[in-house]
């Protein structure tokens, strides 16, 4: 039992290591297609940010097979207030490109399927950016291949995001200095009530 305690323990502490608050500030709808039983699933897509002051963190939590990856985008205090970090940066702006792409296409009425940008690599995980368009620019999607790349039969998903959830995502994230700056306001006060 104390075996079984300390493993649940240290599996945790990945979940706890900040000593912040991560505030949730939405969440979004994203399908996944399971070609093994030719089943398109609705899943929610969740969005987090907190910061101390010293340090800030989006969160982006996908739903896995066995588990969620938490993707996390991580600043120090000089790049905070500019949300100073490339990878960010680059996931910023394949949504962007997704949305510009998706009013393109809806207005020719094309059937398109293109790559977005290169691999990003976070801790163990790899992310991938695509855009899709079907039925002539009926159906337009932001895909986001989310794989671990630490095992030789990793698993992969594909979260595709409609172009309406695409734009709730970009203004969710366009939000995150706001809840930067409450967080830390929430954890100054902890900090002072509790020392």
């Amino acid at each position: 039992m104390k075996k079984l305690l300390t493993l649940l323990l240290l599996i945790s502490i990945p979940n706890f290591a900040y000593s912040y608050t991560l505030e949730h500030m939405a969440s979004i709808d994203s399908y996944v297609y399971n070609s093994s039983i030719d089943y398109t699933s609705t899943e929610r897509i969740s969005v987090y940010a907190g910061s101390d002051g010293k340090h800030a963190t989006v969160r982006i939590i996908f739903p896995m097979y066995l588990e969620n990856y938490d993707l996390d985008f991580e600043f120090k205090k000089k790049k905070i207030e500019t949300l100073d970090n490339y990878q960010y940066q680059d996931f910023i702006s394949s949504i962007s490109k997704s949305i510009e792409w998706s009013l393109i296409a809806m207005e020719n009425k094309v059937n398109v399927n293109k790559k977005i940008s290169d691999r990003f690599d976070y801790d163990c995980w790899t992310c991938e950016m695509s855009f899709r368009s079907i039925n002539e620019g009926e159906q337009v999607y932001l895909g986001i291949k989310m794989r671990d790349f630490e095992f030789s039969s990793a698993e992969y998903r594909t979260f595709y995001i409609d172009y309406t959830n695409q734009i709730l995502l970009l203004e969710i994230l366009k939000k995150v200095p706001f809840y930067f700056s409450k967080t830390e306001k929430n954890s100054k006060k902890a900090d002072e009530l509790f020392n």
